[in-house]
């Protein structure tokens, strides 16, 4: 037989959708049109559904496009810091426990600055170089240049830059295999622009495959896909990629868009058949369900593959399910089914680290999230933002409540009150409407199910 390809839709999870998704529906028009996959961004509802791609952006904040003053390093040379990557993977690991069988493979950080010129104007390489003198970081370079030879700057930093992408790699890498063995790993989430060779052969030995953001247009660049191909040797997924299109007077902000939604059809029809004609593609993903604003303060609108309450944009659908009947033709056994996943060859180029069960606690020094938080997380279908602010606050409310058990009664009462009602405030802005009622709800009935008789007479 031949491999599953596949092909779905992005960011169904979107917090900025209005009105909110009806996932039922959402899952309805998805298989309406054939596609038998959902991308990163899948949502709790749907993680049963079909299969999906795992994934996070939030452990180390480094997309480009949050901005020079958006984009946080983190000192990768510290075991504290390892330390948190490590417990963020597991939590996440933990969170995909009950659809394990549906997921594709896992996605690490979206398009992050890593080369030492990227569109965020600063890069890893400067972060550690401005550390304080007696961090983990400042000594590891410190160590490197004293071994350094030459007067060559930018070959300097992008040594160094290797040795920073080694050391990340190897943390995530083996927190993701430890958490989830035998799952597929796609590791960091690269665009033509963040595609730095040096730091992507540090990834190879941690990944199964590649994943691609291209450009949001056609034709399909088989150039450059064969020379990424060739240089990872690795199966390529395109996990985030539409063709956009002019739409009225909306301020789609897209290089060369296509005409219009039939214009759009076609090209986009043309690159998945490209795509399916390359021996090492498994599978495309269509950025963004609906028409959203961008985030991080972006101006513009985000292009959705459904039309306003996922109605059907002219010609573009029609192509897609033409392009959807294709695949099916030539994948046969690639349709919906809970057990579908790539099959893709497991390499083995990396040390199998020591396996830990996927129950055992994190290292000491790392952020504890107990099984209430975690269900919390599921349930509530939190965005990659907003998951560790709420975290934190949680383990906050946690840290006081032991504090609140040590103090007089009559006193604890009123602190309690007070926190408790600033800790609500603060939910209340990070929370949306739906989800703080989600959130009350929740609370509230797992109250009821610890004392179950508290409402009877």
């Amino acid at each position: 037989g031949k491999p599953f390809f596949a092909h779905g839709i992005t960011h169904v999870n979107v917090q900025r959708a209005d009105p909110p998704i009806d996932k039922t529906k959402f899952s309805e028009r998805s298989k309406e049109v054939g596609f038998n996959a959902y991308g990163y961004g899948c949502p709790p509802q749907l993680k049963s559904d079909m299969p999906y791609i795992e994934s996070w952006s939030h452990l180390v904040q480094s997309a480009y496009y949050r901005g020079k003053n958006g984009v946080k390093f983190v000192d990768i040379f510290d075991p504290k810091e390892q330390d948190r990557l490590d417990a963020g993977v597991k939590l996440n690991c933990y969170l995909g426990r009950n659809s394990r069988h549906n997921i594709i493979g896992y996605c690490w950080t979206d398009l992050g600055s890593w080369p030492l010129q990227n569109p965020s104007g600063t890069n890893w390489v400067e972060y550690i170089r401005a550390l304080p003198k007696d961090s983990p970081g400042q000594k590891a370079y410190a160590e490197f240049l004293s071994t350094w030879k030459g007067d060559n700057e930018k070959a300097r930093d992008q040594e160094f830059l290797r040795l920073i992408a080694r050391e990340y790699f190897r943390v995530v890498g083996e927190a993701n295999r430890k958490y989830d063995p035998g799952a597929l790993v796609f590791g960091d989430r690269f665009g033509f622009n963040t595609f730095d060779p040096v730091v992507v052969k540090e990834m190879l030995p941690w990944v199964d495959g590649i994943a691609i953001q291209p450009p949001f247009n056609g034709p399909f660049p088989k150039e450059k896909f064969d020379e990424i191909h060739a240089l990872t040797g690795k199966p390529i997924i395109l996990c985030d990629f539409a063709i956009r299109f002019k739409d009225g007077d909306k301020d789609i902000r897209s290089f060369k868009p296509a005409k219009d939604s039939v214009d759009a059809g076609k090209q986009y029809a043309d690159y998945i058949k490209a795509a399916l004609a390359t021996d090492y593609i498994v599978g495309v993903f269509w950025c963004n369900p609906v028409d959203t604003p961008k985030g991080f303060g972006n101006p513009g609108v985000k292009q959705g593959f459904f039309g306003p309450n996922l109605t059907e944009r002219p010609g573009l659908h029609e192509a897609v399910r033409e392009v959807n009947a294709y695949r099916e033709k030539v994948t046969p056994n690639d349709s919906v089914a809970v057990d579908s996943a790539p099959k893709v060859a497991k390499t083995e180029t990396a040390p199998e680290p020591k396996k830990t069960p996927a129950t055992s606690p994190p290292a000491d020094g790392a952020p504890k999230v107990t099984a209430w938080v975690a269900g919390l997380l599921e349930e509530l279908n939190l965005s990659e933002e907003q998951t560790p602010k709420f975290i934190a606050i949680q383990q906050a409310m946690v840290a006081k409540w032991a504090e609140f058990q040590k103090m007089p009664a009559e006193e604890r009462r009123a602190e309690q009150n007070a926190y408790y009602v600033a800790r609500f405030a603060e939910l209340e802005r990070l929370l949306t409407e739906e989800q703080m009622t989600n959130y009350r709800e929740i609370r509230a009935r797992r109250a009821t199910e610890r004392n179950p008789n508290q409402n009877e007479e």
